[in-house]
C-alpha cells in the first residue's frame, strides 16, 4: 500500500504535537478566529474583555469590532498574567467581564493551569490566542485545549499566504451568544 502524508504523521505524534492537527474551524486570518471565540464567548456591546498589554494591534480588533471594550491586563517579566492585578482589575472594570485572552508567546506556554483557575473563579470565559504556539504543551496537556476556545494563525507555521483556526473546547457549555452584529 502507498503511504500518505497523514500516514506518515502518525496518530501518536498528531497528538503529541498540536491539539490544531485534529481539525478546528478554518478561517482565512487568525484575527477571524479570533472574533468568532469571543462572539461565542458572549463578547459583546456592554461586555469587557481582558487582554494582556503586550500585544498586537490584531487582539483588540475583535473586541471592537463586538462593539465589547478591551482591559488591558499587566504581565509580568517572564509575560506570565499578574494575577493579582487581574482580580482588581475584574473588579474595577466599568462592564462585567465576558472573556479573557491568554497568549503563549514565542511558542511558549503561558500559565494556563492559574489562567484556568482565576476564570473559572470570576465566571470568564477563557480564550487561548495560540498564535505563535501552534504546536506545544504546557506539562501535559497541549495548548490550545485548556481554554473554552482557541485560535491559531496557520501561515506562520506552514508554508501558507494566510490562514486561521479555531478550536471549539467549550462542548456547548457557553451560554452566552450573541447576535452577529
Amino acid at each position: 500500500p502507498q503511504a500518505s502524508w497523514w500516514g506518515l504523521l502518525g496518530r501518536k505524534y498528531v497528538a503529541a504535537g498540536s491539539a490544531f492537527l485534529h481539525g478546528g474551524e478554518s478561517f482565512v486570518q487568525g484575527r477571524y478566529a479570533l472574533a468568532e471565540a469571543m462572539r461565542r464567548a458572549g463578547v459583546l456591546p456592554g461586555k469587557a474583555v481582558l487582554l494582556p498589554a503586550f500585544h498586537c494591534r490584531v487582539i483588540i480588533e475583535p473586541v471592537l469590532y463586538l462593539g465589547a471594550q478591551p482591559c488591558f491586563y499587566p504581565v509580568m517579566a517572564d509575560l506570565r498574567p499578574d494575577f493579582s492585578a487581574l482580580s482588581v482589575l475584574v473588579s474595577e472594570c466599568e462592564m462585567p467581564v465576558a472573556a479573557m485572552v491568554m497568549t503563549h508567546y514565542f511558542g511558549f506556554p503561558n500559565d494556563i493551569d492559574e489562567a484556568e483557575r482565576f476564570c473559572a473563579a470570576h465566571g470568564i470565559v477563557l480564550i487561548e490566542d495560540c498564535a505563535h504556539a501552534l504546536y506545544g504543551r504546557a506539562g501535559k496537556r497541549l495548548l490550545g485545549t485548556v481554554g473554552s476556545y482557541a485560535t491559531a494563525s496557520i501561515w506562520k507555521f506552514l508554508p501558507s499566504r494566510d490562514g486561521g483556526l479555531l478550536l471549539d473546547n467549550s462542548g456547548g457549555q457557553i451560554t452566552h451568544r450573541s447576535a452577529q452584529p
